[in-house]
């Protein structure tokens, strides 16, 4: 009980820092949930031990699925710096297609 009472206090830091960086960037409320799914889907990433480079590498693959439906990059980069603590994967990244 102890361990999802404390897995609740971290998703509910984690939504309120995502909500506060959303703010930050004047992101519509109707995309809130969109970002904030990302983010819980990170965290859920990290809950069953992906970690280190591949944890980083999951991510950035996250985030082209999310820029290419419409979330805006910058925004989505500061959630994975800022809140999610979790840094950009060593090596080239491939542009995304227009």
């Amino acid at each position: 009980m102890a361990k999802y009472r404390l897995s609740q206090s971290v998703n509910q830091i984690i939504i309120t820092q995502t909500r506060d960086v959303l703010a930050m960037y004047g992101v519509a409320t109707i995309m809130y949930p969109f970002y904030l799914d990302f983010a819980l889907k990170v965290l859920g990433m990290q809950y069953r031990g992906v970690c280190g480079h591949d944890l980083e590498r999951e991510v950035r693959t996250l985030i082209r699925g999310w820029v290419k439906r419409g979330l805006k990059q910058e925004v989505l980069d500061t959630i994975r710096t800022d809140v999610l603590n979790i840094s950009e994967p060593p090596g080239p990244e491939s542009p995304l297609p227009e």
